[in-house]
């Protein structure tokens, strides 16, 4: 196989902190944060294409951030989780609202996502300690109720931004990997 490519899509609430993310990813953790609240207003969703490298393998990963301005605004969102590869679904640490809302995001995929479909569930803003409003344990309960993998963090510490998606772009590759294996095995 010449290369992989991999789709990901970025959703959750408004003010959740997707956009941060997606821009610290974009630029590798460098990205300079603004308190421009004009340039926040017009974000209205982004495609990013980035080239990694796993294990000697060249990965395109396309990165959707998908716009929300509203719990209930998903129509534009549900387009991509029909064919993307996994799902990030960010919520806010320093928001109990948000948190609380994670069981409506996922009745949302249970009907618009392939069966498949791996949903990452992000906790971010990790740095605003003092802010917090959802515990680990918390979190972590509600990603093991629902078979979710968990991640906190900072989008602007950009290293676990950056750890989160590289071992994402690893375990998708793997999963392409496993298919690929089960379908060249199977006698037909």
């Amino acid at each position: 196989m010449e290369g992989y490519k991999v789709r990901l899509a970025v959703m959750g609430d408004a003010a959740g902190g997707k956009r941060t993310m997606f821009r610290t990813y974009q630029w590798d953790g460098k990205w300079e944060f603004t308190d421009d609240d004009e340039l926040a207003g017009v974000f209205q969703g982004a495609m990013i294409t980035k080239y990694e490298d796993v294990d000697g393998q060249n990965v395109t990963v396309q990165v959707w951030c998908m716009p929300t301005t509203g719990i209930f605004d998903r129509t534009a969102g549900s387009e991509f989780a029909h064919w993307t590869l996994a799902i990030l679904l960010v919520f806010d640490l320093t928001s109990k609202s948000s948190f609380e809302r994670l069981d409506e995001w996922m009745s949302y995929f249970e009907k618009k996502v392939k069966i498949n479909t791996p949903i990452i569930l992000v906790g971010n803003k990790k740095d605003l300690v003092s802010e917090r409003q959802v515990s680990f344990k918390e979190a972590e309960k509600f990603a093991l109720d629902y078979n979710l993998k968990y991640y906190e963090v900072s989008s602007k510490e950009g290293s676990s931004v950056l750890d989160m998606f590289t071992s994402i772009i690893v375990m998708l590759k793997q999963k392409v990997d496993s298919e690929i294996s089960d379908s060249s095995c199977d006698p037909k």
